[in-house]
């Protein structure tokens, strides 16, 4: 009997999974949830994507109130 695999993840579980690790939070049935649907290259790109963003606010933060 063949193995079912689980069904693979969208972008938007990728950037959920991606913001629960730069928090710090999540669950490990989570995580194996993750680890079983998400393939690499999403969890790398939205990885790119929130830490261009989080840079992107810290700058305009910063300069706002510097100015």
């Amino acid at each position: 009997m063949a193995q079912e695999q689980p069904q693979r993840a969208g972008t938007l579980r990728a950037f959920r999974a991606v913001i629960s690790a730069f928090a710090g939070i999540g669950k490990g049935k989570a995580l194996q949830h993750d680890l079983a649907t998400l393939r690499p290259w999403q969890v790398i790109v939205a990885g790119l994507i929130c830490a261009a963003i989080f840079v992107a606010v810290i700058i305009t933060l910063v300069r706002n109130i510097a100015a």
